[in-house]
């Protein structure tokens, strides 16, 4: 219910790292990726927009709170900014290419680019292709959160169907 769902976006700002923008690490973030599970300072949500619904769907946490689903919550729960960073800012870059709260648009758009665009902070910059489709799919029905982040870290198609022969994906536990 919508009551239920206003009172779960306080868990999403309690996940370790959420209370800090998971790209510039502006204090109190009000947006999130909800296909990335990380939240987002206003500024940072902008750019993420002009990314691509492909590659980050943004929400905020005061405003959409209507338009989340129990299981975009509680992919929000088990991901976070943390564990998100853990894969897609495993190899920062030098500190005069990285952002803060008070970066230039330009500067932000950017490195969110690099970050997201070509993964180039990821453990496997420059390394192998991509996992196929079914390694996503398999970490989702599976429920391994970590799993399921680094296969989208290194570049797993997320609009890809599951193969046939996955059984479908068992309801992730609710927010402790």
């Amino acid at each position: 219910s919508a009551r239920e769902e206003e009172a779960a976006l306080p868990v999403v700002r309690e996940v370790a790292g959420n209370g800090a923008c998971a790209d510039c690490g502006a204090p109190a973030p009000t947006w999130a990726s909800i296909n990335l599970g990380v939240t987002l300072c206003l500024a940072c949500a902008g750019v993420h927009r002009r990314l691509g619904t492909h590659l980050s769907k943004v929400r905020s946490l005061e405003l959409d709170t209507r338009q989340w689903s129990a299981t975009q919550l509680a992919l929000m729960v088990a991901l976070g900014n943390q564990r998100v960073n853990r894969c897609y800012y495993a190899r920062p870059p030098p500190c005069d290419e990285a952002i803060d709260a008070t970066s230039a648009p330009a500067a932000r758009e950017a490195f969110l680019r690099a970050k997201y665009e070509r993964r180039a902070f990821t453990a496997r910059r420059g390394q192998p292709p991509p996992p196929p489709p079914h390694v996503l799919a398999a970490a989702a029905a599976a429920d391994d959160a970590a799993a399921i982040i680094e296969a989208m870290a290194l570049g797993a198609p997320l609009d890809s169907p599951a193969p046939a022969d996955a059984s479908p994906a068992p309801p992730l536990p609710p927010p402790p």
